[in-house]
């Protein structure tokens, strides 16, 4: 039997990623489009945003979750809404016992908070899971079967670019290092830089526990909205922009290797969904779940914090 689902949120990675009749980059297009979800409600305080739904998907919507009838059930509770609500909707999605919620990331800024529910909705049995995309995507699972294999020999260097603050599309790239590399047990902050959004932008040497060290770098998002890692070992050399590409050192010299399959970055969240329902239904762990998300968040906030600390002295120093 379908999920019933919850949708809260219907800006752009709730809904209008994708344009009519394209689904997969969006929350709403992704649940429709699985045959194992049902769409029933969606939730926005823009009116445009909930008539826009409601008749893109045929689907109820509600200005905030307190006008949603008690007598509705639901199984899967999407949160799409801005950072700064996902505890307290969070917090509402609790008291509605879904049997899973998943949450955009970054899941919470205030870790030991954070923590706190995610205990709570394990008490209550509710599974927990993060859209971290790139852990679903077969470019990336492949990468860390060959990187597990070491068929890419030794590696030399490591560098993510993102664009979007550390807070936000940096807990994308701490995320994926750790899928690839393992825990973060190290930092060192290179440079810091306020962003129009009130964010920042922070450069960091990241130490894996896997003996790696990774370049966390950062480019302003108006001037190139991003994410890329470029991967250099010994034997191998693997690049995700302008397409994921992996390479072969022959000679010394990097050679296309056309045994590996390229995978468009394009309805990014089909693939989640459908792992995240398969292990649901199967009763394995979540590939990205509310922990390894909260775990990213939390390096993110501490690089913050020590980046913040560092600007603060060095303003000191200048005056």
């Amino acid at each position: 039997m379908a999920l019933n689902t919850l949708l809260v949120g219907l800006g752009n990675i709730g809904l209008h990623l994708d344009p009519k009749g394209v689904y997969g980059n969006s929350h709403a297009g992704a649940i429709f489009a699985n045959s194992e979800l049902n769409l029933r409600a969606g939730v926005d305080p823009v009116r445009e945003n909930r008539c826009l739904f409601s008749e893109r998907y045929h689907a109820v919507s509600y200005e905030k979750i307190e006008s949603i009838p008690r007598s509705h059930q639901f199984d899967l509770i999407v949160i799409a809404t801005p950072p700064q609500t996902h505890f307290e909707v969070f917090s509402k999605a609790l008291g509605m016992k879904p049997r899973l919620i998943i949450c955009e990331k970054p899941i919470f800024n205030g870790i030991s908070k954070g923590k706190d529910l995610l205990e709570k909705a394990s008490a209550l049995g509710i599974k927990v899971a993060v859209p971290h995309w790139m852990r679903f995507n077969e470019s990336f699972i492949e990468i860390k079967q060959q990187l597990a294999q070491h068929k890419f020999g030794h590696i030399k260097h490591v560098r993510y670019l993102y664009a979007k603050g550390i807070l936000n599309s940096g807990t994308h790239a701490i995320d994926l290092l750790q899928y690839l590399f393992g825990k973060v047990i190290g930092f060192e902050v290179v440079k810091s830089y306020p962003l129009d959004t009130g964010e920042i932008n922070v450069d960091a040497l990241l130490q894996m526990d896997s003996n790696i060290k990774a370049h966390l770098h950062s480019i302003n998002y108006r001037d190139h909205f991003t994410t890329e890692i470029d991967i250099i070992g010994t034997k191998k050399r693997f690049i995700n922009f302008p397409k994921d590409s992996l390479y072969q050192v022959i000679d010394g010299v990097l050679r296309l290797d056309t045994q590996f399959s390229s995978t468009v970055h394009d309805k990014v969240l089909m693939p989640f969904y459908e792992e995240l329902i398969n292990s649901f239904n199967n009763k394995r762990t979540m590939i990205s779940s509310g922990d390894t998300a909260l775990n990213a968040a939390e390096i993110a906030r501490n690089i913050y914090l020590d980046a913040v600390g560092v600007a603060n002295l060095n303003s000191k120093n200048s005056a």
